[in-house]
């Protein structure tokens, strides 16, 4: 997040935040949208909260916020990817400031792996609502899976809180380990994003270490805050 801030910074693009009692709860910012010269005049967006403050206006301040210091700057279009073409509150902020739902990306493929009979049922049921049809859903352990993937087809890797398997006899189940990384980093193209939730620190910790181990990956995060902050398009779980 902090070499982010800095390039933004650097390009001359708003950044604002929200905060509440002293605590971050949000923020928004507009960076490049494409390099290319024809583009200078377009930006995209990033919005993100606190799970807890939605529903409060505070996206939608912090956007018309942002929006308007755009203008001030000279920028002449601003276009918003919305991660989720579910998520109603993102849409219903951005539609409020003005935005036009131009289309989605069907040619860009989801596959979920939930080895959990109730995680599975309530991720299918959630797709057939949503009426998805780039969605694929394995109802078994990811292990297996890595051995199956094509070389380079993966741009964005997302753990949400995998098993910690927590008896030391049992830790070479894990899922984030140097074994699965190195299959695992075979499927992802340059560039490919590996995120990772986790509510177990010692696991956090032998993840990190798994990762490092792996000369394929770079650890980005030059802070706490960049661990401990969701990234812009987090679509929130029950889960801290």
């Amino acid at each position: 997040m902090t070499r982010r801030f800095g390039v933004l910074m650097e390009g001359g693009f708003p950044y604002f935040s929200a905060t509440m009692e002293g605590q971050l709860i949000g923020y928004a910012y507009a960076g490049a949208y494409r390099p290319r010269p024809a583009y200078r005049f377009t930006v995209e967006n990033s919005v993100y909260l606190q799970p807890s403050i939605h529903r409060r206006g505070v996206g939608l301040q912090l956007l018309q916020r942002l929006i308007a210091e755009c203008e001030a700057r000279g920028y002449r279009q601003m276009i918003a990817v919305i991660g989720d073409s579910a998520n109603a509150g993102s849409i219903g902020v951005h539609t409020k400031c003005g935005f036009q739902m131009i289309g989605t990306h069907p040619d860009v493929g989801f596959i979920g792996v939930e080895p959990f009979v109730n995680g599975h049922a309530a991720l299918l049921e959630k797709v057939e609502e949503t009426g998805l049809a780039n969605v694929r859903v394995l109802d078994f352990e990811a292990g297996p899976l890595l051995g199956w993937l094509p070389e380079r087809s993966l741009s964005r890797v997302i753990v949400l809180y995998p098993d910690p398997w927590p008896k030391r006899r049992h830790r070479k189940r894990r899922l984030i380990s140097p074994n699965t990384l190195s299959k695992l980093v075979k499927a992802m193209r340059p560039g490919a994003l590996l995120w990772l939730a986790t509510d177990t620190p010692e696991y956090a910790a032998t993840s990190l270490a798994a990762v490092q181990a792996v000369p394929e990956l770079d650890w980005l995060a030059e802070g706490p805050e960049d661990w401990r902050r969701p990234y812009p398009d987090w679509p929130g779980t029950r889960w801290p």
